[in-house]
């Protein structure tokens, strides 16, 4: 990879270094203890809000979502249709209530099904928690070699009090084992050779199985850098291409097939409650793109677009980009591990954009994107892909991390009565401050493979100064 030059790193160090304090931000030894004592704290933040969390269930409110997946599993187990309360509520689009995940989780879910329902939900965040530990278990083991001590600590660290994950566990939602099992996907896909592109194949298979979104991961089963002239395929890369749709199509039949034949009213999943929650809803607290489109239109008083159209521009809009940009991509330009790492971690970042529901305890799979991310930005050997995306991804957590009682009161205060256009731009634009967080760090990702895209040599090195 062609060196920078460090004019601007230079001068920013000169300046910091006289600082009293601030220099010795710069030395090594000082950023490992500070990173551990950012991961101390959060830690003992994360301990604190499970334990919180625990001693306050026997009082919670459960119906928000763990009641809808609890009557799905008792369905699926008496050989009922998991999915009549939310058809017999008679939505055009989605609607409060009624279970919409496909029966593969109402199954997994049944063996708790001889449980109270705060016993069942006690297990059922336990579960949660231990795909987290996996998570950074895995993240760990298959990044280490790409992050510092330092980094891999303050990530933790970041990802322990994020708000996304303390939601999944208060609504008792399945956003942690999505998490484990993409984190999963990305760590085989960076190693980037047949055996591990089957197991990130079929781990992209068995999340959008789980959750439908994550087929928007599909695309990073291609090789980068197949329509770049300087590049010549990589004798593997058919291989490993052949080997992850081989374990998409495999695992994905597989599920699929089973559900069908051992499930009853599977195909009702496919044929009625797809078709009724890909209209979305808008609404301030739907953090997708077709959500935004949605309430802005309502706001506004114009008509609702085709839901089909709204969600065909958007997978355009936020998939083309790092698809096209990726295939253009040169290893010799940014490293092959950061160029999939970005293109992964792009996808990833673009899943709950598309989504036409995103609550706030969908933005958990962000997190990833925020790790695969750093592989790129803050490289355990060599310079950053882009120096501009790093202040981008920091914008962009902060972003996700605010929550929605603090936005409503900053959008709308005690309320508008007669909004005028200034106040509903204003409010759109506070309100879906988590959605702006997602799409930094999109950008982010875009940044990296556009660095990682440009031609060889001359001025055009990656954030050359």
């Amino acid at each position: 990879m062609p060196g920078m030059q460090p004019t601007s790193t230079a001068q920013a160090h000169a300046i910091g270094s006289r600082i009293y304090g601030v220099r010795l931000l710069y030395r090594p030894q000082v950023q490992r203890v500070v990173a551990r004592l950012c991961l101390l704290v959060c830690g003992l933040d994360f301990l604190f809000q499970v334990a919180s969390g625990y001693i306050g269930l026997p009082q919670k409110n459960l119906t928000y979502d763990f009641e809808q997946f609890r009557r799905a599993a008792l369905d699926v187990g008496a050989g009922r249709n998991p999915y009549q309360y939310f058809l017999d509520l008679h939505c055009s689009a989605w609607c409060l209530g009624g279970y919409i995940y496909t029966p593969l989780v109402a199954f997994v879910m049944s063996p708790l099904n001889g449980l109270s329902d705060h016993a069942a939900a006690g297990v059922w965040i336990a579960i949660g928690q231990l795909m987290v530990l996996a998570t950074i278990v895995i993240l760990y083991f298959g990044l280490r070699r790409d992050l510092s001590p330092t980094a891999l600590a303050l990530l933790l660290a970041a990802g322990l009090v994020f708000q996304p994950l303390f939601d999944n566990f208060n609504f008792v939602q399945i956003g942690a084992v999505l998490l484990a099992v993409m984190a999963g996907a990305a760590v085989l896909y960076l190693r980037g050779k047949p055996t591990t592109s089957l197991g990130a194949g079929a781990l992209v298979a068995l999340a959008a199985v789980i959750k439908v979104t994550p087929v928007t991961a599909i695309p990073a089963l291609l090789p980068v850098g197949w329509l770049s002239p300087g590049n010549r395929a990589r004798g593997g890369s058919a291989r490993e291409v052949a080997a992850a749709l081989a374990g998409l199509v495999v695992l994905s039949g597989v599920l699929v097939g089973a559900m069908l034949l051992l499930i009853p009213y599977t195909d009702q999943f496919f044929t009625q409650v797809l078709p009724r929650i890909g209209g979305g809803v808008g609404a301030f607290q739907n953090k997708s793109f077709a959500g935004l489109v949605n309430e802005s239109l309502f706001l506004f008083g114009a008509p609702q677009p085709p839901a089909a159209a709204l969600a065909l521009v958007t997978l355009l809009l936020f998939i083309a980009p790092p698809v096209v940009l990726a295939a253009r991509a040169s290893s010799a330009v940014v490293g092959e591990r950061a160029i999939r790492a970005a293109y992964f971690g792009a996808l990833v970042a673009a899943m709950p954009i598309v989504s036409t529901i995103t609550w706030r305890h969908h933005m958990l799979v962000s997190y990833l994107a925020v790790v695969l991310l750093a592989v790129a930005l803050w490289p355990r050997r060599g310079f950053p892909a882009s120096r501009n995306a790093r202040w981008l991804l920091v914008l962009a957590y902060l972003l996700m991390y605010i929550d929605q009682p603090l936005l409503d009161a900053l959008a709308l205060g005690g309320g508008i009565t007669n909004p005028t256009t200034f106040d509903i731009v204003r409010a759109l634009v506070i309100e879906y401050a988590n959605l702006w967080g997602m799409v930094a760090l999109w950008l982010a990702s875009l940044l990296v493979l556009l660095a990682a895209a440009r031609p060889q040599g001359g001025s055009l090195a990656p954030d050359r100064a």
